[in-house]
């Protein structure tokens, strides 16, 4: 990517970026050098970062704690900026919304809305946005508001069914997620989450998980388009290869979701920027939300997307932040392609053997283990991935084919660890 034109950013303006559990996935070559661009984030996303990344900011800044107070210490003590008019706050990170309007509010800007930010960052308050306005989600009740001594597998599984999900209200990447199938399961999480009651209970949903990606400029969708997964993302803590391919735009499935998601979007009403939605597709055809966060997709969904019509999220999430007119213009120039992504989760043991793989398209693997490695059990998408692949061809059903064979594949084998 080349560096966009200086006359498309102010340079009297310090743009701060605020990242806690998201990483930044491209290189960030737009961003002109030598202005105003400043990182305050988590260890871990600094930790995530590429050097031509660091590079792109002025100052970086990862204080012990990543809150609101610590983030306008930091701008009044080391950015020292004079004119509150000269701060932009950008993230792509739904655990950082909440943090950011506050920022502002202490700042007296205007970026976030808090109201709109705790929208986007809590999953119960934003479904019952939508069940209000008609939109299929599922069931769902908060642990905090259950009364004392109906916290029970009896009462629970009446009326969620069995087995139900249990999940933090605000987290990512599958965090915290677990799925409850037993009254053991549900005393086992009761007991080691006594004093953490920011969590929900949710129906469990069987179907195809779909991801949905737009990018949103003054209320309008300026970019849509959505992937098919082969398994829910918690099934990666289960030890499930999970991936996700391109979804043709004829197909009925791409017609459903696009109609979802904009009704979605017309109620919650997001900052310009990146949407991310998830919905499952039932056996019976039915549709329900899952949940919806105000950024580009994770993994390797970008990726994918751009494969196909050349359109970066993440550069378009950035630039519609930092108050750039972002104009969506799709590169059909060279051949589209069609694309897929599969993640190995690690599995305890030690690696003995790599798979040796093949497909009958244009492929790439990455792996992050090699034979000898004592690997950890997965507890969340978060935990770096033994290896993945992308996948790209020019023909839709080779895709497809190839992407299946890919996530039903043993990718490695392991033994158990010799501890004498």
């Amino acid at each position: 990517m080349i560096a966009e034109d200086l006359k498309n950013y102010d340079k009297d303006i310090h743009y701060i970026f605020v990242i806690n559990e998201n990483v930044i996935k491209y290189d960030l070559d737009y961003l002109p050098a030598k202005l105003n661009f400043h990182l305050i984030c988590s260890s871990r996303c600094y930790e995530g970062m590429s050097m031509n990344n660091i590079n792109r900011f002025n100052t970086i800044h990862v204080p012990f704690h990543l809150n609101s107070q610590s983030i306008v210490d930091i701008i009044n003590n080391q950015i020292k900026v004079d004119e509150r008019l000269q701060i932009k706050i950008i993230s792509n990170d739904e655990c950082a919304e909440v943090i950011c309007a506050e920022v502002c509010a202490k700042l007296g800007l205007g970026d976030y809305e808090f109201d709109k930010a705790y929208l986007m960052s809590d999953k119960t308050v934003m479904k019952r946005r939508l069940l209000e306005n008609g939109i299929k989600c599922p069931k769902f009740l908060l642990v905090k508001d259950i009364l004392k001594g109906k916290l029970n597998w009896k009462y629970l599984t009446e009326l969620l069914g069995s087995p139900f999900v249990v999940k933090p209200v605000n987290s990512t990447s599958s965090s915290g997620v677990r799925v409850l199938s037993s009254e053991k399961d549900l005393n086992d999480w009761l007991e080691s989450h006594s004093k953490e009651w920011e969590y929900e209970f949710e129906e469990y949903i069987e179907g195809v998980l779909y991801t949905c990606d737009s990018i949103i400029k003054d209320n309008q969708i300026i970019y849509f388009n959505c992937g098919a997964g082969n398994a829910p993302c918690l099934d990666y803590v289960l030890g499930k290869n999970v991936g996700v391919r391109f979804v043709e735009h004829e197909s009925v499935e791409y017609k459903v979701l696009k109609e979802l998601n904009r009704r979605v979007l017309d109620i919650l009403k997001p900052m310009n920027g990146a949407s991310h939605m998830e919905a499952f597709m039932t056996l019976n055809g039915e549709v329900v939300f899952l949940e919806l966060s105000a950024r580009p997709g994770g993994a390797d969904i970008m990726w994918m997307y751009e494969q196909y019509d050349g359109v970066n999220l993440e550069k378009a999430h950035f630039e519609l932040r930092m108050g750039i007119d972002f104009q969506c213009k799709k590169d059909f120039n060279t051949q589209s392609m069609y694309a897929a992504f599969c993640y190995f989760p690690p599995r305890v043991g030690v690696v003995n053997q790599l798979t040796q793989f093949d497909f009958k398209c244009d492929w790439k693997l990455k792996w992050n283990i090699r034979n000898g490695d004592v690997l950890p059990a997965p507890s969340s998408l978060a935990i770096r991935n033994a290896g993945s692949v992308q996948l790209k061809s020019c023909d839709y059903e080779v895709l497809k084919q190839e992407f299946n064979k890919l996530c039903s594949s043993v990718p490695f084998t392991v033994c158990e660890v010799n501890n004498a």
